[in-house]
């Protein structure tokens, strides 16, 4: 049987510009895109009950201040926000039985999650002096959210040596079918705390030099 695998999204974006006079112009954007599919996590020898379902939700703000201070010297002022949220899970929480040739159970992969909240605040400013055009800037990154959590073989995995053809219809090497010692070569189950929650900051600065040595040539 096939495994199905729907895929839905939703984007929105927008985007309003102000000239606020001859000097200064400034714009908000807007843009929001969430999806949702089934079964991504599925390989090729499991049932729907070894399927997942996945969301993604991702939010973009932005606004920006462009000023032009004198003929050759512009600054640009950057203000933005992003949320991000990823989750992977199942609908089902059962052991994930195993065989060579088929599976059904709760995927190993599952559930899974990642989210981040972020805010950034950009200046930047460039002035021409000749050929030289100096630019300089900084950059400053806040995450007050950023975590998730793996937990990975999240349900009790027991894994059978042959397919359960083999193991009801072989007297010889299964005598007490499933029930058999040796029918499972191996059995796993994960624990622990798989959650992280943490805050971290970046600020990153730059000066850079454009010099322009002849109409074709640029370093």
């Amino acid at each position: 049987d096939l495994i199905p695998r729907p895929f839905f999204e939703t984007r929105y974006n927008g985007r309003m510009d102000w000239s606020i006079n001859s000097k200064n112009s400034a714009y908000v954007s807007y843009s929001s895109q969430g999806n949702n599919s089934l079964n991504d996590q599925s390989d090729g020898t499991g049932d729907l009950t070894n399927g997942n379902f996945t969301t993604n939700q991702l939010l973009v703000a932005n606004f920006t201040l462009n000023t032009v201070i004198s003929p050759t010297t512009v600054n640009t002022f950057t203000a933005g926000y992003q949320y991000w949220n990823n989750l992977i899970a199942s609908n089902i929480s059962a052991p994930l039985v195993t065989f060579p040739s088929a599976s059904f159970g709760t995927n190993t992969n599952v559930p899974q999650q990642s989210f981040q909240r972020k805010w950034q605040f950009r200046d930047d400013i460039s002035k021409t002096i000749g050929k030289h055009t100096l630019k300089a800037g900084v950059d400053y990154i806040w995450n007050p959210v950023e975590g998730g959590f793996f937990e990975f073989s999240s349900t009790l995995e027991i894994d059978f040596a042959a397919n359960p053809s083999v193991i009801l219809n072989d007297p010889k090497d299964y005598p007490q079918k499933f029930a058999t010692p040796g029918a499972v070569v191996s059995m796993a189950q994960a624990n622990g705390n798989p959650y992280f929650l943490v805050a971290t900051k970046q600020l990153g600065l730059y000066l850079q030099d454009d010099w322009k040595i002849s109409p074709r040539l640029t370093v």
